[in-house]
């Protein structure tokens, strides 16, 4: 089988037995790496009926050359693989267990949980609180129709100029950007926040001085730029 027709054929069993679509989030990612994903999802199942051991799944787990999060149905991080651990600075035991919004910057899981298969830009942090921006999308695991699901969320980590000037955006400043990119005037943006007009402006000139932008035409465009609005 031709590497094309390979990957044709891994989507749409994906697609076909799981409802997965990764074309956008994988369509620079090699075949191989497509295809470990949808095996994970395999073993994953096959892992809750207990008939393939841990092992093989973790050690599928590892091969994954993104950052990895499998994420209960309580929010909680389930499992990473070593890729994740180290990139994040925690050790195994510290991450377990940890909701998965504080690896976040705020209010950024409703856009995850309500995205789907299509990807996102979205912000997390380190146990150092440095900002990785990632390109990243989540998607459930199957379960028995009606249980709740756990949902496995890949991130590919983004660099470059742009991205390096959004790192430098504090939460709340972050979170202003988002809600201008959406259309939204000085006022909407206070009130979506539960804050102060004032407040609001104070963050958009800080955002145009971090960003190198004269108004907010030219914010949005250098925020688009960087991915943020994928």
């Amino acid at each position: 089988m031709k590497k094309e027709e390979f990957g044709k054929y891994v989507r749409k069993i994906m697609k076909e037995d799981f409802q997965l679509d990764f074309n956008e989030f994988f369509r620079d990612v090699p075949e191989k790496d497509v295809y470990m994903l949808y095996e994970l999802f395999m073993l994953r199942e096959e892992l809750e009926a207990n008939t393939v051991p841990k092992w093989m799944f973790n050690s599928l787990l590892e091969a994954i050359p993104f950052l990895l999060f499998i994420v209960g149905v309580e929010k909680q991080i389930v499992e990473c693989n070593s890729k994740t651990f180290e990139r994040f600075g925690y050790k195994r035991k510290d991450l377990v267990g940890l909701p998965f919004e504080k690896l976040l910057l705020e209010k950024q899981w409703n856009r995850l949980e309500g995205a789907g298969d299509r990807k996102l830009l979205l912000g997390f942090k380190t146990q150092k609180q440095e900002i990785v921006l990632g390109q990243t999308s989540a998607h459930y695991f199957p379960s028995p129709e009606g249980h709740p699901r756990e949902m496995l969320i890949i991130a590919k980590e983004v660099s470059g100029p742009q991205v390096s000037a959004l790192k430098k955006l504090t939460d709340a400043e972050f979170e202003v950007l988002k809600l201008l990119m959406e259309g939204m005037e000085d006022k909407e943006i206070a009130e979506a926040l539960k804050s102060s007009p004032r407040t609001v402006q104070t963050h958009l000139e800080s955002i145009r001085k971090k960003l190198n932008a004269r108004n907010s035409k030219q914010l949005i465009a250098i925020a688009y730029k960087a991915g943020l609005g994928d």
